[in-house]
């Protein structure tokens, strides 16, 4: 079971000044493939909120840790992580095995 996505380079996405705070808009994907690449599970995730400056800053510095429940089915091998900044449409990704 994966619980929870990491986001580590937070400084790469939007952020909008919001009287004083920092307002971050991004939707996370997670995916789970087989090793033929069959898509076997997916979940998807928003974050829509505004961070006070020490909140923005800690994210900055050592990232963020997004909930998110994926149960792994039988036979995945791969994930396969997407991060969409909603405000410019820049979509990151990443891609990794699966440990056993």
């Amino acid at each position: 079971m994966l619980r929870n996505l990491p986001l580590r380079d937070a400084g790469t996405l939007t952020a909008e000044d919001s009287g004083g705070s920092r307002k971050m808009s991004v939707t996370l994907y997670a995916s789970v493939y087989s090793s033929n690449g069959k898509n076997l599970a997916t979940r998807t995730t928003k974050v829509d909120r505004a961070f006070d400056a020490a909140t923005y800053q800690q994210i900055l510095d050592h990232g963020m840790m997004v909930p998110l429940d994926l149960e792994i089915p039988a036979g995945g091998q791969e994930l396969r992580l997407a991060v969409l900044d909603n405000k410019t449409g820049f979509i990151g990704t990443v891609n990794g095995p699966l440990g056993q």
